[in-house]
């Protein structure tokens, strides 16, 4: 468990310096609702529309609690308060068009498959 929790630690760093880097939103990309990880993702399955991002702002919003609300968490504390499964949902293919192509490719080598990364 100890080499999953360098690779967690390694891949959240990795994946909130690119997010840094290239998010333009006015605050910090993980406490904006217009975040890609945020925001509504609309999909339809079995005839019902389903946001699969509904399951990703209620874990950074507990997260957010846990650090002491909106007003006093820091974006390092909400970080450091995710899952390995919150990080890793972000690769899944529902993400690619949200949160690979424009931003989570940078951190891995050029040609990095993301399908490949998630299986």
């Amino acid at each position: 468990m100890r080499d999953v929790a360098h690779v967690e630690v390694a891949l959240r760093n990795a994946y909130d310096r690119v997010m840094n880097k290239h998010w333009r939103g006015q605050a910090h990309w993980l406490l904006e609702d217009a975040s890609p990880v945020l925001a509504p993702l609309w999909r339809t399955r079995r005839g019902r529309r389903i946001d699969l991002n509904a399951r990703n702002r209620t874990t950074v919003s507990d997260a957010i609690r846990r650090c002491g609300g909106v007003s006093s968490a820091k974006p390092g504390e909400v970080i450091a308060e995710l899952s390995f499964g919150f990080w890793r949902h972000c690769t899944d293919a529902a993400h690619e068009k949200a949160l690979w192509v424009p931003y989570l490719h940078r951190a891995w080598p050029k040609k990095t498959s993301r399908a490949a990364l998630e299986r």
